[in-house]
């Protein structure tokens, strides 16, 4: 596996956001927050460009948000059709193909983070983020990436993880002894990643920052010591 583009990101957390809520950025320059649902009321705070918030309820033109642990009132057009905000992609956006899933994906729409992963050429990736435990590793996600594309794996609730990669063509799944096991039917390749991605929130004195990162994944024919990939497993390992 080479990480051919490697980058550490921080981004600022909005905490506090419902599972099932839609979450909403800013897309101009700042917007002010009032504490009741007029111009005339106090200004309770702030939203700038690219900050987040919930919408909680909606009245006339004034939208009750919530915005890190406060709330407040906002003035703009109707919910959907405003050019001040708009809705954040949501976590199913990820899958493109089926893979296999025998455990619960885990989210943490709290997080605003992401490990965005660039697929190489030539082959397609199948990638699964694996948590680190003291008593064993848990997958809490499994994704398919086209080559020669992005995603990215959003919401990642906090902890420290590594990738297992598989490359390849001609994705197939199978059934065995009522356990689901995929590969790569051609050209495939197997890894276990050995860099470590830090998700735990990081606490300062402005606040709260959120890690994400990016990585490329990509398979390198000419490598002077005539090495494919650097921590290459079985095909069982990687399913396991």
């Amino acid at each position: 596996m080479r990480f051919l583009s490697f980058l550490f990101i921080l981004m600022i957390s909005i905490n506090g956001y419902g599972q099932n809520q839609d979450i909403y950025q800013i897309n101009v320059k700042s917007l002010v927050v009032h504490s009741k649902a007029n111009s005339e009321s106090k200004i309770v705070g702030k939203l700038n460009k690219g900050d987040a918030f919930v919408i909680l309820s909606v009245k006339d033109d004034w939208h009750e948000i919530k915005f890190g642990e406060k709330k407040g009132y906002i003035l703009g057009p109707s919910l959907d059709q405003s050019e001040f905000w708009t809705k954040r992609a949501t976590s199913k956006s990820e899958k493109t193909k089926v893979v296999c899933e025998d455990f619960t994906s885990q989210f943490d729409q709290k997080m605003n983070n992401y490990l965005q992963i660039n697929a190489g050429t030539g082959r397609d990736l199948v990638v699964k983020l694996m948590k680190q435990s003291p008593t064993e590793d848990v997958c809490i996600r499994s994704i398919y990436i086209d080559a020669n594309s992005e995603i990215k794996i959003k919401n990642i609730p906090e902890g420290n993880y590594y990738v297992k990669a598989a490359y390849g063509n001609n994705w197939k799944l199978n059934n065995i002894n009522g356990i689901c096991y995929g590969k790569f039917e051609t050209d495939a390749i197997y890894e276990k990643g050995a860099d470590i991605f830090d998700f735990n929130i990081i606490k300062t004195e402005k606040g709260h920052q959120v890690p994400s990162y990016q990585l490329t994944l990509e398979i390198i024919t000419s490598n002077p010591d005539g090495k494919v990939v650097e921590n290459q497993i079985s095909e069982e390992e990687f399913n396991n």
